[in-house]
């Protein structure tokens, strides 16, 4: 079956590009959030090269402060 694909042509519009990166990585984690930080970090401990990609790296790991998940708020009704 695999034998029979094939797979359409590349786009050859002058706005794509492609980058050669001299490092390999096993994980690719885009977006830098919460869970993006926590996955990244997950992958790492089990000994994955892991590239973490985010727009910002001042608010990587930001965490919403909705008390329904954890945020500042349900921390200090906890400690209360």
């Amino acid at each position: 079956l695999l034998s029979t694909y094939n797979p359409p042509p590349r786009s050859t519009k002058e706005d794509t590009y492609s980058v050669d990166y001299p490092q390999a990585f096993d994980v690719i984690v885009i977006g830098g959030g919460h869970a993006g930080t926590e996955a990244a970090l997950a992958a790492a401990r089990v000994g994955c090269q892991t590239l973490l990609i985010s727009h910002s790296i001042e608010t990587l790991g930001q965490m919403s402060c909705n008390p329904a998940i954890g945020g500042r708020q349900s921390l200090a009704a906890s400690t209360a």
